[in-house]
């Protein structure tokens, strides 16, 4: 599993405690849930039983879904400061054979786990919250593309 940034906010610079801002995303990456194989494989019944093996500890998005970055949200910061919202994903790819009537393909499974994360950073200070290796990466990309901090 990797760690993907899918989006980030510009800078919100907050002068005052209890500022508002509305979130506006720009999109870093995106991800569709499928399966790329190089012959003919069914792929919705691939995708379900590998989702299947995940699904207790860690379930997977529905098969043909296309990641979107949050909408029409606002935040205030009880702070003062330079902030960046993010958006990330765990993501998935998993590569498999598939073997019918005596010809086997090869392919990968594409895909992230259900829900995503996401949250605020300020600008200048430490990742109190990063609590994974992934989140940290998450967080050093974010600060890198918007805090000037690379």
């Amino acid at each position: 599993m990797a760690a993907l940034l899918t989006g980030v906010t510009p800078v919100l610079e907050a002068p005052t405690k209890g500022m508002t801002f509305d979130e506006h995303y720009a999109e870093i990456n995106t991800r569709t849930a499928g399966v790329r194989a190089g012959a003919e494989v069914p792929a919705e019944d691939v995708y379900r039983q590998l989702a299947a093996k995940y699904a207790e500890k860690r379930p997977l998005v529905e098969y043909g879904t296309v990641h979107h970055l949050p909408v029409g949200d606002s935040v205030t910061f009880g702070g003062r400061g330079r902030f960046v919202g993010f958006d990330s994903i765990r993501t998935i790819d998993v590569p498999f054979s598939y073997t019918c009537d005596g010809t086997t393909s090869q392919g990968v499974v594409t895909s992230w786990e259900a829900g995503g994360r996401g949250g605020y950073l300020k600008c200048g200070e430490p990742d109190l919250d990063a609590d994974t290796d992934h989140y940290v990466a998450i967080m050093r990309q974010v600060r890198t593309l918007r805090c000037d901090e690379g």
